[in-house]
């Protein structure tokens, strides 16, 4: 799997822009269906605003997009809103932004930099991330081998995300796919031949905020 950018969750800010409210929302979405499910409940809780814009893209690597402007001057708003989601390399995504019209005109410019703005704030708010294909590997190995590899895994930066303590200590640690052929290499050189890294799962997983996320 390649990698690739989408949010984590569901997530939403809002910008004021002479008087017109706009409501940025994404949250990630896996399918055409359920991206239409979600623009159709947002229109329902927002029945009073001026404008339900969106635009989504789904896939990886190929995509499906789509976008409207809901009434507004053609390509000012849903279609900023795609383009910022295509330069952000985001997929699996959904954004909507909802216009309350506050009584003046915004201009062309205006409401592309209005649209595009309040989209991206709501993608920030949702998190954005990096995901990417891991390899979660198990250690077992002796008390006495602990410090040399918990050292070994901080040199290179590998996670360790589980650790249990028995008879033997047994570790987890997620590492990048095309890494698996290197790491068994290398814990088993610096160990002696004593720990021989397994590989139990494969996952798609990213990192944000001190904590790992996996995906489908």
């Amino acid at each position: 799997m390649a990698s690739y950018r989408t949010v984590l969750s569901e997530g939403q800010d809002e910008i004021i822009e002479k008087m017109s409210r706009f409501i940025g929302i994404a949250l990630p979405v896996e399918s055409e269906e359920q991206a239409e499910e979600r623009i159709a409940a947002c229109r329902k809780q927002y029945w009073d605003s001026s404008h339900v814009v969106y635009a989504y893209r789904i896939g990886q690597p190929a995509h499906t997009e789509r976008s409207t402007d809901d009434g507004e001057p053609s390509h000012t708003a849903g279609v900023p809103i795609l383009s910022y989601l295509k330069k952000e390399g985001l997929t699996k995504i959904l954004v909507m932004v909802i216009r309350y019209f506050g009584g003046t005109l915004l201009g062309t410019g205006g409401l592309v930099r209005a649209y595009t703005l309040a989209a991206r704030k709501g993608c920030e708010a949702a998190g954005i991330l990096s995901v990417g294909a891991y390899l979660k590997m198990s250690l077992s190995l002796d008390y006495t081998r602990l410090g040399k590899i918990q050292y070994e895994l901080a040199q290179k930066d590998y996670s360790v995300i589980g650790t249990e303590y028995t008879d033997k200590i047994r570790m987890e640690v997620l590492i990048r796919a095309e890494e698996r052929d290197s790491f068994i290499r290398h814990i088993t050189e610096v160990s002696d031949g004593t720990v021989i890294p397994e590989e139990t799962e494969a996952v798609n997983a990213a990192y944000l905020d001190g904590k790992w996320h996996f995906f489908p």
